[in-house]
């Protein structure tokens, strides 16, 4: 063999090693983009604590929120838990009985993991995920070139499929619709809401 021919050879050894071991690096790095565990990992601090720079970025717990927005006035539902301010910014309501770090974790992991479930590339996306109320809200995994996030996706509980008209299936993407408007309810007594009034001043 002439040594033309086996520099040829070995150069096409070197570019098939190369491919392969590029095509695997590029697969584990996708994986990596994909776990759900590093994605919320990487979330974190923005969900429970907010940006410095910002301080209405992130800070999706009520009390995060009211810390650093005194002047935030909003809307909780009593019995979903989940709170909207100022139009547009949905929380988790942490007081007692609401929603622990542990219990947003979850359910952010949960729609996390439906989010990257099959795709080569992640977009946005929101899917009815069961609460520790044994009751249905929306979250949304939010992808966005300056920083990703997890939120509520309205603030009502969204109704299981037996339930009838407006239903939502868990573990399947919400419907169009922000759900922010707080929904009503009747009893023997009249019609009530279920909307409180926060004042972030009253927020400790």
């Amino acid at each position: 063999m002439t040594p033309v021919f086996l520099f040829l050879v070995f150069a096409m050894l070197s570019q098939t090693t190369l491919g392969l071991y590029l095509t695997k690096e590029a697969s584990l790095e996708r994986r990596a983009r994909h776990d759900p565990a590093k994605i919320f990992k990487d979330l974190k601090e923005h969900i429970f604590h907010g940006e410095k720079e910002n301080i209405r970025s992130g800070r999706h717990m009520l009390r995060a929120w009211c810390s650093a927005n005194k002047s935030s006035h909003g809307i909780c539902n009593i019995e979903s838990k989940l709170c909207i301010f100022d139009g547009s910014k949905t929380v988790w309501d942490d007081r007692p009985g609401g929603y622990t770090a542990a219990h947003v974790e979850k359910l952010c992991m949960t729609a996390i993991s439906h989010n990257v479930e099959g795709k080569a590339r992640l977009h946005s996306g929101q899917y009815a995920i069961q609460t520790h109320f044994k009751r249905p809200i929306c979250v949304r995994h939010d992808i966005h070139k300056k920083q990703n996030s997890c939120y509520p996706a309205g603030i009502n509980f969204r109704r299981h499929p037996q339930s009838g008209f407006g239903s939502y299936e868990i573990g399947k993407l919400c419907p169009l619709g922000t759900g922010n408007d707080v929904d009503n309810y009747s009893s023997g007594i009249g019609h009530h809401s279920r909307g409180q009034s926060v004042n972030c001043r009253d927020i400790h």
